[in-house]
Order: structure tokens, then sequence, then C-alpha cells
């Protein structure tokens, strides 16, 4: 990791290491997540934060829970907005003073759903997705359901219980950049 701009990773019977320039996660059977921090608070007000999803790791394991693209508030678990993908479903989340919601879900597919994105344009937040980076599908949008402008990134990976056996998440070309003038509401 660029410790200019990330924390430590942090693990418990998941670990996190950086290989190629790749984020990669490794399960075992044992319970446990991994993930990293943002070194600092990014603001998200008229921008957007997007990595590739190269590998989701096994779905069929039923604990695993992959958090690719996390932005928190504060303390995790009580606010934050997320993409978030478990048994197979990948979904908009967001946690408003630790009460959840998962507005959206989908099928996962690793070629249409390759590449996630987060945005805010004029107070609301903004879940994209795109097969190649370049070209974005909207997926939900809402008024921002909490403060974008103090967030710390924390992609994370991990299982709630024992597992038959462990799998591997892979996560790259983490970005955040400033909104274009030709980004609309439809995501394009």
């Amino acid at each position: 990791l660029d410790t200019t701009k990330w924390t430590g990773a942090w693990s418990g019977n998941t670990t996190y290491a950086q290989t190629g320039g790749q984020g990669v996660f490794t399960t075992t059977t044992a319970a446990g997540y991994a993930g990293f921090d943002s070194l600092g608070w990014l603001n998200l007000t008229g921008s957007s934060l997007s990595l590739q999803l190269v590998n989701a790791g096994n779905q069929s394991l039923a604990s695993l829970e992959v958090a690719p693209l996390q932005l928190l508030a504060d303390q995790p678990g009580k606010s934050n907005i997320a993409w978030y993908l478990n048994s197979g479903s990948l979904c908009v989340l967001y946690h408003v003073a630790g009460v959840q919601t998962l507005p959206w879900s989908v099928t996962y597919n690793s070629t249409t759903l390759q590449f996630l994105r987060i945005r805010e344009a004029s107070g609301i937040t903004y879940w994209d997705y795109s097969a190649d980076g370049i070209t974005w599908t909207n997926a939900y949008s809402v008024a921002n359901p909490i403060p974008v402008t103090a967030l710390y990134l924390e992609p994370s990976v991990g299982t709630w219980a024992s597992e038959a056996s462990g799998t591997t998440v892979i996560i790259d070309n983490i970005g955040i950049t400033p909104i274009a003038a030709t980004d609309t509401a439809t995501g394009t």
C-alpha cells in the first residue's frame, strides 16, 4: 500500500495484500474480515470514486460479504454509503445513524458490473456501474443520505461464519475524479 494514501491493512482470519498493483483479499475457512482505510478524509462533493471489481470471490459462500467501495462518515456500520455484494447479489447500501437501507439489488454479473462508482452532484448521491469503466449506468440515486464532505474509503471483505473453503476477492483501479460536464443522472 502507498502509505501516503492508505493506512495499513487490518485483518482477522482474512488477509489483504497488494499484488501487482491490485488489492487481493483472501478468506480462510474461519470467520473474519480484512480491509484498509484511506489516510485522511475524502470530499465526495461534485466528484466520484470508482474501482474495478476484478474478482468477486466465490459467491456460493453464504457468509461472504464484499464491500469493495465503501465510504464511511464515522465508525463502521454507523453511517456509510457503499456497494455491497453477498450471496450473488450486488446491492446499493447505506447506513444512517446505524439504520441499514438496501434500496436496490441485482444478480451479480462479473462482465456488466465490473466497475463500480459512487458519485455526488448537487446534493444527490448516485451508485453507478459499468462494464468498461467508461460508459456508466445509474443503478440508484437518493438525496445525500449522509454528509459527503468528510468520508474515508474502506474496502473490506470477509465472512461472518466458518465456511468449507476460502476464496479470493481482487479490486483494482481505485480512483477519485471530478464529475465531467457530460455526466448526468442517467449515468452516461
